[in-house]
């Protein structure tokens, strides 16, 4: 028997021989459905993993505006807080220097229907400033009153004494008293004797 005839396999030992050799080569080798099982727990942690990755940042991301919104909260609040104290501050402030300035103004002898529409111009929250605006109100009046007075007493100086007859008031009143009026008692006159006053003053 040749070596030819002892290498003959059967059709069987052949197919066995591949079983085997197919089994040796795919020994250790997963499934399919394995593979697609890892394949798909894979994704699925990785899925997972990135949902926690980004509901981490995203909660940080929340808090890091959560707190930025309560100090910009807090900031405003404590910006109107502040605001409300300076606007008290200035409202005393004013009413203070109203009454101060109302003062000055009444010992100064400047009567009220003179500077009442003015005090509004006049009065501020800054006392320095209050004061300075009624200083300059007071010589102004002053100055303005000794000027009338003057231009008054000038006038009166060419007034030939008054004579009884044409008005009773005339007789009553003299170019020397007259003279000696001031400027409250010569607007007194006017306002109860107009006709003296007027003939007083051509």
């Amino acid at each position: 028997m040749g070596l030819e005839d002892e290498m003959e396999y059967t059709q069987e030992q052949i197919d066995a021989m591949k079983a085997e050799a197919i089994k040796s080569a795919t020994e250790g080798l997963m499934s399919k459905a394995d593979a697609d099982k890892i394949a798909d727990q894979r994704v699925e942690s990785g899925i997972k993993k990135g949902l926690e990755t980004f509901k981490s940042k995203w909660e940080q991301d929340a808090q890091e505006k959560a707190n930025l919104t309560a100090q910009e909260i807090a900031d405003k609040r404590l910006a109107e807080k502040i605001k409300e104290l300076e606007t008290r501050e200035h409202d005393a402030n004013v009413r203070d220097n109203s009454l101060t300035a109302k003062s000055k103004l009444n010992q100064a002898g400047v009567p009220e229907s003179y500077y009442s529409k003015l005090l509004g111009n006049l009065v501020n929250a800054d006392s320095d400033v209050t004061g300075s605006n009624v200083d300059n109100l007071i010589d102004i009046y002053t100055s303005t009153k000794s000027q009338i007075e003057a231009d008054i007493k000038a006038k009166l100086s060419k007034v030939p004494p008054a004579e009884g007859g044409n008005d009773a008031h005339a007789g009553e009143m003299t170019k020397e008293k007259f003279s000696k009026l001031d400027y409250k008692g010569m607007m007194k006159l006017k306002t109860e004797k107009p006709d003296v006053y007027k003939q007083m003053m051509k």
